[in-house]
Parts: C-alpha cells; structure tokens; sequence
C-alpha cells in the first residue's frame, strides 16, 4: 500500500528524550515530597498510560500547586533536552529520504511546543516535516483520541485513510486506529510488553524504512 502520508509521534519513536523526561518528572515529585515511583513504576502507571500531571499531583494532595510545579517540571527537563544528541537510530536519516521523495510527513506529539523548541534536532525537524503538531494543538483531546492525528490530515491536505502513523506506545495505536490510518509501532525501549497489535510491528527505525519503501511510500 503506498500512503498518501507518514505521521510520526516523536519521544521515544524519532528522538531519545523519555531518559530525560522521567529524570525531569521524577526530581520535581521528589523535590514536592512525592518518593513513591521509582522509574518502571512511572513508565508503566505514567508514561505508558499518557497520564497528566495534574491527575498526580491530585493524588497526593498537591494539585492547588499545579502550574508552579508544572512549570519547575518543565524548566528541569528543558535544561536536560538542550546539548544532547537526541535522534534515534535510522531517525533523521528516514526523513530525510521521505523528504527528498517529496512524501507528506508531519509530527504529532502530545509534547509542549517548548520542548521540542528546546531540542536541537528542532531545526531539523522543522525542515523535514510538513506539520509539527504539539500538545496545544489538541489539548482537550490527547492520545489516543484521534484528534491530533485528523488534524495534521487535514493541514497535510491527505485522506486519514490513506496514512499511516508511527509510534511507540500504546495510545499511538489506538490513535492511529481512531483515526482509521494504519497504525505502525515502533518497538523500543520504553514500548510496553502489552502494546496493542498495530497493523504493522517494526523493531526499528530501519525496518520501517525498509517497510515503507516497499510500500512504495
């Protein structure tokens, strides 16, 4: 099948940023006297199910500290994302030949615009990518509803049906399936066990590659 365009999630599918995320998320819990996750306890009961901030903070009783912690967790990460070589194996590479075919390709991650502002594969990003969707783009509605994934169809002027989207976790499938593209995983280090079956499972950024060019994509 050729698609009409290739969408991506972006932590942990094209950059390397969750390592800096958990240390980020985890430092401002512990600064606000939060010591009960450990990292494979935030991957899975966080991370993995793309659950918010203040749903934690709640939790604990923090949540009329919302914004400023937020912010404190914000400003942590930021500082780790910038100087670091975050693109992952066969990533850059991978759009760069989708560019230069002149595929539709577009991003739509549930990061803050300032995050991925912060990174300095940014700029790179920006030229490869017809769309670089981010978390205020579809607030109300994150992952897995499909809303973000319908929205860069809409900007990349393409049929839903006739994309496919690239993650790697869970709610990346089941958003890709909302939306009725195909939906491809991406399995890597922080993918969970119990994913999703997607249409398509790829142990790298390669085998996509590879998988997208016999598709004629």
């Amino acid at each position: 099948m050729r698609f009409a365009a290739v969408l991506f999630d972006l932590d942990g599918t094209l950059v390397d940023t969750p390592a800096a995320w958990v240390e980020a998320y985890l430092a401002t819990l512990v600064a606000e006297g939060v010591t009960g996750y450990d990292e494979q306890r935030f991957l899975r009961e966080i991370y993995s199910g793309n659950r918010g901030l203040r749903s934690v903070l709640d939790e604990h009783g923090l949540g009329r500290d919302f914004e400023r912690i937020r912010d404190e967790r914000d400003a942590r990460y930021c500082s780790l994302l910038g100087g670091r070589e975050l693109w992952l194996p066969g990533a850059r590479e991978l759009l760069e030949s989708l560019h230069r075919r002149s595929v539709p390709t577009a991003i739509v991650t549930a990061a803050w615009r300032r995050y991925v502002e912060a990174m300095d594969a940014h700029p790179e990003l920006e030229r490869l990518t017809g769309a670089i969707l981010t978390g205020e783009d579809y607030e109300h509605a994150p992952k897995p509803a499909p809303d973000g994934l319908l929205l860069a169809a809409e900007r990349l002027g393409v049929d839903p049906t006739d994309c496919a989207y690239v993650g790697d976790q869970p709610f990346d499938v089941q958003a890709a399936r909302a939306a009725g593209m195909w939906s491809v995983l991406v399995r890597g280090s922080h993918t969970p066990a119990e994913a999703p079956e997607p249409r398509r499972l790829v142990g790298s950024l390669h085998e996509l590659s590879a998988f997208l060019d016999a598709a004629g994509s």
